[in-house]
């Protein structure tokens, strides 16, 4: 068993947001607490079962001043809790294949989320319904040998929110070796659902939530390079990724985000370490996106 605890606590003061905060009265506070249990063990010499439950607190309270007028104070608390497990079994064959399979659920909870004016307006408002949302998660990949120089990956992921609907996404993966050279063709699918605050934010005079959202889905292809010569790593990656239903925030008052139809990004990455000593690496890395269309 490992047992793994974290707490933080940040604050800010006298920040701003170009068009929406001066920096006259801004204060925000944020308090997080997390809890892990995680479970490991071998049942054979090639099978492995893995677990893990979580916990997780967070706290924020925020105090500021909207632009033009300063003679309205906004006031905001939210709490929120979360609960999770995860499942996970992992094996290899004589061949050396291997796979894996696994199950999540998350309970995310909106326990307090308030905002009270003061000023202009003396009122106490619900910044969004106190509700949870159940997400579940079921995954497996394998991962096997074609030729002696040639890998490949398959990969399948279900995820089920009870808002906002269930999901499968794809990996797939090509890998050819060749002396100190290593090539990758990859293709991944990644699936988001909107946030609360994006889709359920209430009474707020800056941001508003929109719950006709749906969910975002993002298809990457990438082309990788890899050359390891000694004490130095040399990669290249041409990437391009298609995003169906994009969330876009408006220019609108007070602002909200919408589904704005597809997006493509596509560039490539140049990435070069240099290891020179046990205790030192030097790292560079290069990104120039090529295009980004909306449609």
């Amino acid at each position: 068993f490992t047992l793994t605890t974290r707490w933080a606590d940040r604050k800010a003061e006298q920040f701003f947001a170009g068009g929406l905060f001066s920096n006259e009265h801004n204060f925000r506070q944020r308090n997080s607490h997390f809890v892990n249990l995680a479970y490991k063990q071998q049942l054979n010499s090639r099978l492995v079962f893995e677990s893990r439950i979580y916990a997780n607190h967070n706290e924020s309270n925020g105090v500021a001043a909207p632009i033009p007028t300063s003679l309205l104070i906004v006031d905001g608390d939210s709490d929120e809790d979360e609960k999770g497990i995860r499942v996970l079994l992992k094996a290899t064959s004589d061949t050396d294949a291997r796979w894996l399979t696994g199950f999540e659920f998350r309970q995310p909870e909106l326990v307090d989320a308030t905002v009270k004016f003061s000023g202009l307006i003396n009122q106490r408002f619900l910044l969004g319904s106190e509700t949870h949302r159940n997400i579940r998660g079921l995954f497996g990949q394998y991962q096997d040998s074609l030729l002696k120089s040639i890998n490949y990956t398959l990969g399948l992921r279900i995820d089920d929110y009870s808002d906002f609907g269930s999901h499968i996404s794809l990996r797939l993966g090509l890998i050819y070796q060749h002396a100190e050279h290593t090539f990758k063709l990859l293709y991944g699918e990644a699936f988001r659902a909107p946030t609360r605050a994006e889709a359920n934010l209430l009474n707020n005079p800056v941001f508003t939530g929109n719950p006709e959202l749906e969910p975002e889905i993002a298809k990457t292809v990438e082309l990788i390079w890899l050359h390891q010569q000694q004490e130095q790593l040399w990669s290249a990656t041409l990437f391009s990724t298609d995003i169906t239903e994009a969330i876009n925030e408006t220019t609108t008052t007070p602002r909200t985000r919408i589904n704005e139809g597809q997006e493509t990004i596509a560039g490539v990455e140049i990435d070069w370490q240099l290891e020179w000593d046990h205790h030192w690496k030097l790292r560079n890395a290069f990104t120039h996106i090529f295009d980004e269309a909306r449609k």
